[in-house]
């Protein structure tokens, strides 16, 4: 998966010191991931929730922090 917003991430991670670590393995992840179908993006992050469409919101960390994303193909 591209992830096109890391610089979003980082600002909140600056400002929020505690979940750094729980965002940069989320993102080593998603980053990494070749997902293609919605079973196989739960396979691997059973606790996301698929909310419509492309949109996914992750639990980071033990759901303290939620993180909606758009995924597109193509």
């Amino acid at each position: 998966m591209r992830i096109i917003a890391i610089k979003t991430l980082k600002q909140y991670w600056e400002a929020n010191a505690a979940c750094k670590e729980a965002l940069l393995i989320w993102y080593e992840a998603a980053a990494a991931a070749q997902w293609n179908t919605p079973n196989e993006l739960k396979a691997q992050f059973g606790n996301a929730s698929i909310v419509i469409n492309k949109r996914v919101v992750f639990n980071i960390h033990g759901n303290t922090y939620r993180l909606p994303v758009d995924i597109s193909t193509g």
